[in-house]
């Protein structure tokens, strides 16, 4: 009887701090919103949030309103460092997402997009929004 009730004390002990080292590794997620396409404060946006990233964040970039034209070809002469990070994020397992809306209001074309964004849809944003601890930021 002493040796199943040292048995199951080890169990226990030994589970209880593998979930203690999950709790530690997991680092909230971060949701960005860019509506802007201020070339100042949209660098600042996506070099904070690429270094949360480089940190362990889990990261959403959503490219709304005017912030479409930082994915743009047509405007990389403006936002040629921006587009830099953006792809890297992307490359490194961020994901960056863009309003097809909001592409159609400032004339940006579907052809013109940096590679590896996503369309916007709402069930792509609520499960990012909505993930438990997730930190939302705007510009």
């Amino acid at each position: 009887m002493k040796f199943i009730k040292n048995l199951s004390l080890s169990f226990l002990l030994f589970f209880s701090s593998l979930s203690i080292a999950v709790a530690e590794t997991t680092k909230d997620p971060l949701f960005v919103l860019l509506t802007s396409n201020d070339a100042h404060r949209t660098k600042m946006a996506i070099g904070m949030s690429n270094n949360q990233f480089q940190k362990g964040h889990p990261l959403t970039v959503y490219l709304v309103d005017q912030g479409v034209m930082l994915a743009s070809s047509r405007f990389e002469h403006r936002y040629a460092e921006h587009q830099a990070m953006l792809k890297n994020i992307m490359v490194n397992g961020g994901q960056v997402f863009i309003c097809k809306m909001c592409m159609d209001q400032y004339g940006v074309k579907d052809g013109d997009l940096i590679k590896g964004l996503k369309y916007a849809n709402p069930d792509d944003m609520g499960e990012a929004i909505f993930q438990p601890g997730t930190k939302t930021l705007s510009w």
